[in-house]
């Protein structure tokens, strides 16, 4: 097997060496062939006094005495051998290693692109959990806030109000003497400690100078909320 690979490239180099020569003696022996081809032989006899191959192998192919001859032989020997040993250690191979090394710097560049990407995503990817982390807290603080508010409290505090077995008569006699006797306070409208309910719930504001009571916004809350579950 490795026999037959050493004669296989062997064939290869060959046949490019001789395939390289014969294009370089082509180029060089041009003006010959184009005169072979494309001269009419009456002209050629007209100026040179020549048949056409006595011309051709006078002035192109067959006067080893003239100059011109050996540098047409010898110069595709030359070129052949710059062409396959030279050319590429010159230029073939470090350009071709200048592509190798663009194409590594440009998959280093395209690395480093998809590294910046991923830390990006990862980055926005942290911001939007931390984003959604403080809407979460807001949203807490906010209900802890709504939980705070008067309302919320009143209603807690309503409901256990309501656990007394005299509640009901409790908000019925503050609803008579706050609505139906401007506020005046006196046993026959509400007992001393239905009285006493009211003001230490905060249902009321007692003016003792004139024996009269104000009613609290809690107040007004508690007697809604009474009204609402009596209609």
């Amino acid at each position: 097997m490795v026999k037959e690979l050493f004669e296989y490239l062997n064939k290869k180099a060959s046949s490019t060496l001789i395939f390289v020569f014969i294009v370089f003696w082509i180029i060089c022996h041009s003006q010959g062939f184009a005169t072979m081809f494309f001269t009419d032989q009456n002209l050629i006899y007209q100026k040179y006094g020549m048949l056409k191959n006595e011309y051709l192998n006078q002035y192109f192919f067959g006067n080893i005495c003239d100059y011109d001859f050996w540098v047409r032989t010898l110069l595709p020997f030359f070129l052949t051998w710059f062409y396959i040993w030279i050319m590429p250690k010159l230029i073939i191979n470090r350009a071709y290693k200048k592509q190798i090394n663009d194409k590594i710097d440009r998959e280093i560049i395209k690395e480093e692109a998809q590294q910046k990407l991923i830390k990006e995503q990862k980055e926005t990817t942290k911001e939007e959990i931390a984003i959604k982390k403080e809407q979460v807290k807001l949203a807490e603080e906010n209900k802890k806030l709504e939980d705070k508010t008067p309302e919320k409290v009143w209603k807690k505090e309503y409901e256990e109000f309501t656990k007394k077995e005299n509640y009901g008569s409790v908000l019925s006699q503050l609803k008579n003497v706050i609505y139906g006797h401007q506020g005046y306070i006196r046993p026959d409208r509400i007992t001393s400690e239905n009285l006493m309910s009211c003001d230490t719930n905060g249902l009321i504001n007692i003016n003792g100078n004139t024996s009269t009571c104000s009613i609290t916004d809690k107040g007004k809350y508690f007697l809604k909320q009474f009204a609402s579950e009596n209609e």
